[in-house]
């Protein structure tokens, strides 16, 4: 793309994609400021495609952004990686960069990068450059995960666990009486109605969930308690508080590893 020879790093306005697999978070930089974000379904984007458009367009127009110069995306749900090529293409002309694991630069010790999601190694590579080493990065998502980033900047593996949402639909859908909640912090550990039962049920078990896994994590690694422990996804803000070990709170991480990568690649 010629135009980008002709503006700074600073004056580039870069559109950055997650497309996980329940929703799609979008982020709009302008230099190293992150002017906007927002998430959508990814059921309302494959039912209606045009509603991207609009929003992007309505976000740019709201910060004066008059055009994007990079867009940047890790996609976890191939079906949705030719609708974005597409957008992309039509709305501003150029192909947008899809994030495969040789686009990230560190070592990655993982039997079948295959199984492994991109954005996992977009998050490792945030962490590398933003935070202390050793790391786990905990990602409250669909599925939630813990990865492992050693001192030397490796991704050295990981856990898979069921995410809270998962489990909190599973809930309300395999029973009869179980009603749908949204997680919240209980007013105590014992309910006194089914609601703040299930209520403490899911925000405890989470905590504990979380807490035991770091714990095994760590004394597995030579590093044991001076590994640093970094949450995002949208619940960290509401668990990671909660836990005795996580130290950072950073629910963007994987937009920032996004912007990180588009400076890489085009350096």
């Amino acid at each position: 793309m010629n135009h980008e020879l002709k503006i700074s790093e600073q004056e580039k306005k870069v559109l950055v994609i997650d497309i996980g697999n329940t929703n799609t978070h979008f982020g709009i930089y302008a230099g190293e400021e992150l002017k906007v974000y927002w998430s959508v379904l990814n059921n309302i984007i494959k039912k209606q495609q045009d509603i991207i458009l609009l929003r992007l367009k309505t976000e740019m127009s709201r910060q004066n952004i008059f055009t994007i110069h990079q867009c940047t995306i890790s996609c976890v749900v191939p079906s949705l990686r030719d609708v974005f090529s597409e957008i992309i293409l039509n709305a501003f002309g150029f192909n947008p960069l899809f994030i495969e694991y040789h686009s990230v630069k560190i070592p990655i010790f993982y039997n079948n990068l295959s199984e492994l999601g991109v954005d996992r190694i977009v998050n490792a590579l945030a962490a590398v450059k933003l935070y202390s080493l050793p790391c786990i990065i905990v990602d409250f998502g669909t599925a939630t995960t813990f990865d492992v980033v050693s001192d030397k900047g490796e991704f050295i593996g990981g856990v898979i666990a069921p995410g809270i949402g998962v489990s909190m639909e599973t809930l309300w859908t395999k029973t009869e009486k179980l009603p749908s909640i949204e997680i919240d912090v209980p007013k105590s550990v014992i309910g006194k109605n089914t609601v703040d039962c299930m209520k403490s049920g899911i925000f405890y078990g989470f905590i504990g969930q979380v807490n035991e896994i770091i714990r095994r994590i760590q004394e597995e690694l030579i590093y044991k308690e001076d590994i640093n422990v970094i949450a995002t996804g949208g619940l960290s803000n509401i668990i990671g508080p909660y836990s005795k070990y996580i130290r950072q709170i950073d629910s963007l991480l994987t937009l920032k590893g996004l912007k990180i990568l588009t400076t890489l690649v085009s350096q």
